[in-house]
């Protein structure tokens, strides 16, 4: 699997493409470790080339949200096909994160501030 990663401001888009499964999704987990160890707190993900995710490829999106949500950062997904978007309905991840049709979307969803903490 290839990730083609690109920043559009302060905000860092990953699109991986091909399979996103247990043998690839570490790349993408270190992708977005090295991310955070460098400041960036706006994530999005562009599953929009993406022939099958995994648990594992969930995974590192959970993973990313935790975290990004622990830094006051912002996390949002886009262009999920109709089997990725069944894994993510069934796993419940709307419920936690934003998901957009188009990259346009998720990029201006991520430029927004993040929500004020709650005490």
């Amino acid at each position: 699997m290839n990730i083609q990663s690109e920043m559009f401001d302060e905000i860092l888009v990953l699109r991986p493409y091909g399979r996103l499964d247990r043998a690839r999704a570490p790349e993408l987990e270190e992708l977005v470790r090295t991310a955070l160890a460098e400041g960036v707190l706006r994530i999005v993900f562009d599953f929009s080339l993406i022939d099958y995710m995994s648990s594992d490829g969930l995974r590192v999106v959970l993973n990313t949200g935790n975290r990004l949500r622990a830094l006051k950062g912002r996390i949002a997904v886009a262009g999920l096909g109709t089997d990725v978007r069944a894994l993510f309905d069934v796993s419940g991840v709307f419920s936690l994160y934003s998901g957009f049709e188009t990259l346009d979307q998720a990029i201006a969803f991520v430029r927004q501030d993040p929500p004020a903490a709650t005490t």
